[in-house]
């Protein structure tokens, strides 16, 4: 009995530390906890006048109540022709009984869904924690976590606690009627009582094994449970990429594995839980034979008044029977809802976890320059991506950044963004290290248009104002439209710029996403332009159309250019040439031309592509 209580206990400090990790109040659930003992209250009410109620029925004689004091008080309320009458005595027991049972099933109800409603807001609160919690990793988090595990963890992980919390209400109310029927039956007859105290741990020793095994099972349902979620996002979010491939049926068969091995593991769980109760009732029933083996030579000894308190003491041990496996079903809660604790935890701990640092400085635009001194980065910690880049990129004008693929040129554009952290001391924005700025205050003056436009199933104008934080009027809109070269293609829409693109713009081709960032970019108004090949994956017609609101966009504006067609430079004030992390050659297009060192090789081979 006390090596169970204690690992309920540590379940419940465990279960404790969390709430207060995700900034809940656990003290709402005195709320439903009061109303619980209250409905513990009148149980109590309700055997106590249990005994005398069943002693008076089988005797048919209920004399014996008008010499309790109590009772005669009552009886003297009462028309004198009626204080006498057995039927009147019997009618008030079924009175009490009653309304003592109704009273305890009002209180169950207001337990229940008190802690119903604070179980549903701690929940909200879980969600919500754990989103702004993702929200503020650097992208290293991201890509070395799956994003099955990350929805497991935000959606499915929070519903699982919640249940655990609902369980302990449950759980609360059958340990203040142990406490109910403990007294009840030690009034009745101590000495059974002191036989149930003896052999009742085995009643919560029973399924020590099985616990054990749930919470193991646990762990390998959480694992399963996220490898199941990864491989349904890669097949939902590529469904064209595994048909191209004529991939369907080894995909089927990797999935069919996948949920079937799931199912096996929640089986697994569910056989051993639901093997609880019949090992429950098992052990319970051999122990009522016992005391009724012992009830059975008291009353032979007339140690026990009457059969009216031996039937008493029956019901109420057998429902106290009921009620002492409630150490059992908290172990096993909390054991089925450890692995789903401990990955949330993991996220909200901040051991390990990819950070980018700021500082409390507010970047207020670009005047002069942006440094580069001897910047060294990698992303696993092994082999660099760049080797001590030196470079210096002037305000306002076009920066070119070329160099064969994998030389680290969109990871200058990321480090420039903070997606991840840069070492101190190596990147200076005017002479300030990039590190002493606020992150909103940063990318509020950036603007990044990348290869790949993320869009979201949304309208195209609620894409096209995504993160805007204000208004844009129908006029604005209409010149940044056509600024971005989107006004024709809205204009053949039948619902214009309330349509839907669809999952990822899977409605728009590849030259309408790209200027749908554009058109961000515009709308954004930021000093600093951050393009990323935006136009590598387009058709030289399309191209040239987007080239043209590109420069648009870039005029006046400071530029940071990656690209790999190096015709899309040419108005370029500055161009450096990276290569295997390292900047190889800088300066203007027309001087590393006529230097004819690696960038005037890479312009000459692209001339005769």
């Amino acid at each position: 009995m006390r090596v169970s209580a204690q690992k309920v206990f540590i379940g419940f400090t465990r279960l404790n530390l969390f709430l207060r990790k995700v900034r809940a109040r656990p003290g709402r659930l005195l709320i439903p906890a009061t109303f619980a003992l209250l409905a513990s209250a009148c149980e109590a009410v309700s055997i106590a006048a249990l005994t005398p109620f069943m002693k008076g029925f089988l005797s048919q004689d209920y004399g014996f109540i008008r010499d309790w004091p109590a009772a005669r008080r009552f009886l003297e309320i009462l028309p004198e022709a009626q204080r006498g009458r057995d039927g009147v005595i019997f009618a008030m027991f079924v009175g009490i009984i009653v309304t003592a049972m109704l009273l305890k099933s009002a209180m169950s109800y207001v337990s229940n869904s008190s802690l119903a409603y604070q179980a549903r807001c701690m929940n909200d609160h879980l969600r919500r924690a754990l989103m702004e919690r993702y929200l503020s990793f650097g992208k290293a988090y991201f890509d070395r976590t799956g994003s099955g595990q990350q929805l497991q963890v935000l959606m499915t992980h929070p519903v699982r606690i919640l249940q655990t919390l609902m369980t302990i209400n449950n759980s609360l109310s059958s340990v203040f009627l142990l406490i109910v029927y403990s007294v009840s039956i030690w009034m009745i007859s101590w000495q059974l009582t002191l036989m149930v105290m003896f052999i009742s741990p085995a009643v919560i020793l029973s399924q020590h094994w099985l616990i054990a095994k749930i919470k193991k099972s646990s762990e390998t349902d959480s694992q399963t449970r996220a490898g199941l979620n990864q491989k349904t996002v890669n097949i939902l979010s590529g469904i064209p990429f595994v048909q191209s491939q004529c991939a369907e049926g080894r995909e089927k068969e990797l999935y069919a594995g996948l949920s079937l091995r799931q199912q096996q593991t929640e089986y697994s769980i569910d056989k051993k839980r639901y093997f609880v109760q019949p090992v429950q009732e098992t052990v319970t029933l051999l122990i009522l034979l016992i005391i009724l083996g012992g009830m059975s030579l008291l009353m032979a000894s007339n140690q026990i008044s009457s059969v009216a308190h031996c039937m008493v003491y029956f019901f109420v041990l057998k429902r106290m029977m009921g009620n002492l496996q409630v150490f059992n079903h908290l172990r096993a809660e909390l054991a089925s809802v450890a692995a789903p604790i401990r990955e949330v935890l993991d996220v909200l701990d901040d051991a390990g976890k990819p950070f980018v640092s700021q500082g409390p400085k507010v970047f207020e635009g670009l005047r002069t320059a942006i440094e580069f001194r001897g910047l060294s980065f990698s992303y696993d910690g092994a082999r660099p991506v760049l080797d001590r880049v030196r470079m210096t990129l002037p305000q306002k004008g076009m920066t070119a950044l070329v160099g064969p693929s994998g030389s680290g040129k969109s990871t200058v554009i990321q480090l420039l963004l903070r997606f991840y952290d840069c070492p101190p001391g190596t990147i200076f924005i005017d002479g300030t290290d990039i590190r002493e700025f606020s992150l909103d205050s940063l990318r509020r003056h950036m603007a990044w248009v990348s290869q790949e436009t993320h869009l979201f199933n949304q309208t195209l104008r609620e894409n096209i104002l995504f993160g805007l934080d204000r208004q844009v009027g129908e006029a604005e809109m209409r010149d940044v439209l056509k600024r971005s070269r989107l006004a024709a293609f809205v204009d053949s829409l039948p619902a214009g710029l309330d349509t839907l693109i669809g999952d990822r713009g899977v409605n728009l081709s590849g030259g309408e996403k790209q200027r749908v960032s554009i058109a961000r970019a515009i709308l954004k108004k930021s000093q600093i332009l951050l393009l990323d090949e935006a136009t590598s994956a387009l058709d030289t017609v399309t191209e040239v159309e987007i080239q043209g609101a590109l420069d648009e966009l870039i005029a006046g504006r400071t530029a940071i250019v990656v690209a790999h067609r190096l015709s899309t430079i040419r108005n370029a004030q500055h161009v450096v040439y990276i290569e295997n992390g390292v900047v190889i050659e800088e300066g203007t297009l027309d001087a590393l031309l006529e230097r004819r060192g690696k960038f005037y090789t890479a312009w000459q081979e692209q001339k005769f592509e």
